[in-house]
């Protein structure tokens, strides 16, 4: 087994996501999607993501579909890391996306 998500602190950290699309675009949006559900259930938004890791089977298809990456941010840019890989656990899986964010401390 494994955990989706750890807060630790002010932090999360969000495992490896992964979802089904018809195109890489799809795929990515639906990823962050559920992304977003898990950070705000544990009370972060995609504003508190500081690092984001993606794992591709294509790399270039994973830069085709940016756009849905830009959205899913909508303007925050945080750190990210794309490395290109021959396999996924998830069976059928493109791309998988794990993230790291950290609210501000509360007054």
């Amino acid at each position: 087994g494994y955990a989706q998500a750890i807060v630790v602190g002010n932090t999360i950290y969000v495992s490896g996501t992964v979802s089904g699309g018809r195109t890489m675009e799809e795929e990515i949006t639906n990823i962050y999607r559920r992304i977003e559900r898990t950070l705000r259930v544990n009370g972060f938004t995609m504003q508190d993501v500081v690092k984001e890791t993606a794992y591709a089977k294509d790399i270039e298809a994973l830069a085709a579909a940016n756009p849905a990456r830009l959205r899913a941010y909508a303007g925050h840019t945080p750190a990210a890391t794309w490395v290109q890989i021959t396999r996924l656990l998830a069976e059928g899986a493109n791309v998988e996306i794990e993230v790291t964010a950290v609210r501000a401390p509360r007054p």
